[in-house]
């Protein structure tokens, strides 16, 4: 159902604070998107959008007041500085922390420049937040016309992952069968690190030769949730795969766990990765770059 548009007639015209607080928001985070429903991920990243950035800069606008100038403001600020919610932590200057942030940097192509501002992709995603809040003021008639929102150009990523010379070398040098079969998999199946941190035995059929890819755990959230296409997909297990697979089989549910059955972090995904990719003397790369899939439809 439409909500019905306040008279401001005589009263403070609505801001932008109270019409996505009030109005928009509690109706978008329960399924009033263009789908009519709107996933986890979604709405936290919106959540992010709406706390951190675009309601600290414009919230105390009137609706009538987000003009082309205060928009070409906004967006011209968060690529010099960001904006901060009011009370954030500012970035520790701890030592071990500043450590870990250096080392976190290693194999950046960008580190030792300092980061200033957003990047163009967070802008573009901002950007799309704005625009369907604003969107939704206009059709339900809290904003007479949509203001001119600056466009934002997204350059084209670069990508690197290993050739299929490459590949073997990591996998040979992976510490054990564990490690082994850990890399495996990704580059066997093209999994995200998500979707591989979800993997249960029950989604693998090793008479048929297939593994179904279910859903997915990506690192922030605590529960899972559909794999990104929200879609589940079949890939090919390899014999190859299956062998690597049968000699690591335990009782526990997930198949990529620590010994009390709880998923692995990403974090330990990417130690097994970076130590054979040391010992390999291989380039640095992500766990989302290591290999093709081979997948049925």
């Amino acid at each position: 159902m439409r909500p019905e548009p306040k008279s401001t007639s005589g009263k403070e015209a609505v801001t932008l604070s109270k019409f996505v607080e009030e109005i928009w928001w509690p109706k978008y985070r329960t399924g009033g998107g263009k789908r009519g429903v709107n996933s986890y991920t979604t709405i936290m990243e919106k959540d992010t959008h709406l706390r951190v950035h675009i309601l600290p800069a414009l919230g105390k606008l009137p609706l009538a007041e987000v003009s082309n100038e205060a928009l070409t403001e906004f967006f011209g600020k968060l690529r010099e500085c960001g904006y901060k919610k009011k009370g954030r932590i500012a970035a520790s200057t701890n030592e071990k922390a500043v450590q870990k942030r250096k080392e976190r940097s290693e194999g950046r192509k960008d580190r030792g420049k300092p980061r200033i501002g957003l990047g163009e992709k967070s802008v573009k995603n901002i950007r799309t937040t704005l625009h369907t809040l604003l969107g939704f003021a206009v059709k339900w008639g809290y904003l007479s016309r949509m203001p001119e929102l600056p466009d934002v150009i997204v350059p084209e990523s670069s990508f690197d992952w290993y050739q299929p010379h490459e590949v073997s070398q990591p996998l040979a040098a992976a510490r054990d069968d564990w490690a082994r079969t850990v890399l495996l998999f990704a580059v066997h199946t093209g999994a995200r690190m998500g979707e591989q941190r979800a993997v249960r035995w029950s989604d693998i059929d090793f008479e048929k030769g297939v593994i179904t890819i279910r859903s997915s755990a990506p690192k922030w959230l605590i529960v899972e949730k559909s794999p990104k296409s929200n879609r589940h997909r079949r890939v090919d297990l390899t014999p190859e795969l299956a062998e690597a697979l049968e000699k690591i089989r335990h009782s526990r549910e997930t198949v990529f766990c620590n010994s009390d059955g709880s998923k692995l972090r990403p974090g330990q995904f990417h130690e097994v990765l970076w130590a054979a990719q040391k010992k390999a003397g291989l380039r640095r790369i992500k766990c989302t770059s290591c290999g093709t899939r081979s997948r049925r439809s």
